[in-house]
């Protein structure tokens, strides 16, 4: 699944408060993506479930605190895998909504840790 097929990304940048455009980089060999500058949120990397072709995941930081956040907001809308991911499986509705809020959380999540909302 590549991330320009993905439903949120160019949408919850420009919504994200202090987010801006979304940087494309590498990480861990899969594309990632984050806010351009330092300290605003935390890199989402989307890339199939090892060992499960008919899985992939959005996956975050582990040492954060989204995946409580996550399943506090949308704990029957998602999968999770551990710490660090929301599962999907491939021909799943993707929950647009609920998906976008999530990036959107994980983009600026450096900014709400240092109390900004």
């Amino acid at each position: 699944m590549s991330a320009a097929s993905w439903p949120c990304w160019a949408s919850v940048s420009s919504r994200a408060l202090g987010v801006g455009a979304i940087a494309e980089t590498v990480k861990r060999g899969d594309p990632a993506h984050l806010p351009p500058a330092p300290r605003v949120g935390t890199t989402l990397r989307i890339n199939g479930v090892k060992g499960d072709a008919a899985r992939y995941a959005l996956y975050f930081h582990c040492r954060t605190s989204l995946r409580e956040t996550f399943g506090a907001l949308y704990p029957a809308t998602f999968r999770f895998g551990g710490r660090r991911a929301i599962l999907f499986d491939v021909g799943d509705r993707i929950p647009r909504r609920a998906l976008r809020h999530c990036v959107a959380l994980a983009l600026t999540y450096h900014l709400r840790s240092r109390g900004g909302s």
